[in-house]
């Protein structure tokens, strides 16, 4: 009777382990295309970004007074870093071990950073 006691608590436990293996993983997923959706929200502004640095440029080139310069050259810095922080962003990203511990921890880490990409996006596309 023991024995069979000890086994019965062995397989809940062994479930409940893989139950929440499951739902880890399942967040692990979920989260990861929530990261793709918010991603794939904000590349096609990418070429408006594109558009605005060669807007800035020109225009920084063209200020013969200098008058704007200053304020043209800090807009820029903006855009480019905006740029750069979402080419950086893709290259950096590799999709986790879904089943590890850590990768959920690493894919919270990348939801910020890719909610950071698309607030400096959209703030100068406004």
């Amino acid at each position: 009777m023991a024995n069979s006691k000890h086994k019965f608590y062995a397989v809940g436990i062994l479930w409940m382990l893989t139950a929440c293996q499951e739902t880890t993983l399942q967040k692990a997923q979920q989260l990861e295309k929530e990261i793709f959706a918010i991603h794939d929200s904000v590349m096609p502004k990418m070429g408006e970004i594109v558009s605005k640095r060669k807007f800035i440029e020109e225009a920084i080139k063209n200020d013969s007074l200098k008058v704007a310069t200053d304020s043209l050259q800090a807009l820029l810095k903006t855009v480019i870093k905006a740029d750069k922080d979402m080419m950086n962003w893709m290259h950096e990203y590799k999709s986790p071990n879904m089943k590890s511990d850590t990768a959920l921890e690493y894919l919270n880490r990348q939801y910020d950073n890719i909610q950071q990409v698309k607030k400096q996006i959209l703030e100068q596309l406004h």
